[in-house]
């Protein structure tokens, strides 16, 4: 977060010299601050961790989108009829994640761990 005001910030005081020295530069300014605003808050909307993911999932959050729940889910991992890709692919479809996570070998793996940790506790 304090990144993000210091980015902003610094934007803003980009903003404020170029206003003096250049009009039309500022225009472009507040355009790139909005952009950057922008940015971010999509980068926030649609961060959640591979452990988060996966107690959405075991919760219910994605059934929606084909991803059964509690233990019809720890099932469904064991008879391997269900996989980290496949939970991560779900998370995509409802906007949860960015589609650039079906193709991220860490995050799958911590999805595929945290599922084997349920399958491990359903035991």
């Amino acid at each position: 977060m304090k990144s993000t005001i210091s980015s902003l910030a610094i934007v803003a005081i980009i903003t404020l010299t170029l206003a003096a020295t250049a009009p039309l530069a500022l225009s472009d300014a507040a355009t790139n601050l909005q952009t950057l605003e922008n940015k971010q808050s999509q980068n926030r909307e649609y961060q959640i961790t591979p452990v988060d993911l996966v107690n959405r999932a075991y919760r219910g959050g994605l059934k929606d989108q084909g991803i059964y729940s509690y233990q019809a889910l720890i099932l469904s991992y064991k008879r391997r009829t269900i996989t980290a890709k496949d939970v991560v692919e779900a998370a995509v479809k409802a906007n949860i994640i960015e589609p650039s996570a079906v193709n991220d070998r860490s995050y799958l793996s911590v999805v595929d761990a945290q599922l084997k940790a349920l399958e491990d506790i359903g035991r």
